[in-house]
């Protein structure tokens, strides 16, 4: 997704707009949460991610989104 850069930082990610990514494990696998700055930036993310996940044969599933009202950064 980044040609091997890595995304240690937002301005790492294929697509501009994000704001926070955390992932981690769970009771059921492992578990990731982002913060976009808006419902299209997530969007064209999502058009990026799709075809890698399919390639590695993850299946295919409709994120969980929550509209943010106040989001705190540092």
């Amino acid at each position: 997704m980044t040609g091997g850069r890595g995304l240690s930082k937002a301005s790492d990610w294929p697509v501009p707009g994000l704001i926070s990514h955390a992932t981690g494990p769970s009771p059921t696998g492992w578990f990731g949460t982002d913060v976009w700055e808006s419902e299209d930036a997530f969007r064209r993310f999502g058009e990026k991610l799709a075809p890698l996940l399919r390639e590695v044969g993850i299946p295919e599933t409709e994120p969980k989104t929550y509209q943010a009202f106040k989001v705190v950064t540092g």
